[in-house]
């Protein structure tokens, strides 16, 4: 009996480790401008976002030559475990955007829909305290 018992133990196991959810990435593309809607060449973009209620990120990209730039956000869900065939529910929901050059930043509020989303232009016009 206490055989039959720890095999069936041994056979649930899989089904309890395999229950977490998996990393979800995300890709953000948009293009920075500088104050006077000329591409800003070079420009440091970051990403930040909460997961579980904690900070996380960065997500960091520097601008092509036509201000473009590309942000892949790793996002981990906080669903530990969810109940056998349920899904994970936890989704990446805002990003916080900043982009800086040649001392000015941009910061910039995002709500995330989709996991490939293209931003708004950042336009940077706001100069940094020093």
């Amino acid at each position: 009996m206490r055989r039959k018992a720890a095999i069936l133990a041994l056979a649930l196991m899989p089904m309890a480790i395999q229950a977490k959810c998996a990393e979800q990435t995300y890709l953000l593309e948009g293009q920075v401008e500088d104050g006077s809607g000329r591409p800003a060449v070079g420009a440091l973009v970051g990403a930040s976002w909460l997961e579980g209620g904690q900070p996380a990120g960065p997500a960091i990209a520097v601008t092509d030559r036509a201000g473009r730039y590309r942000l892949s956000v790793r996002f981990r869900p906080n669903d530990d475990m969810p109940t056998h065939g349920q899904a994970c529910t936890d989704r990446l929901g805002r990003v916080g955007v900043v982009a800086y050059l040649s001392g000015q930043r941009s910061p910039l509020q995002i709500g995330v829909s989709n996991v490939r989303q293209t931003l708004s232009k950042i336009k940077i016009d706001e100069a940094l305290a020093p």
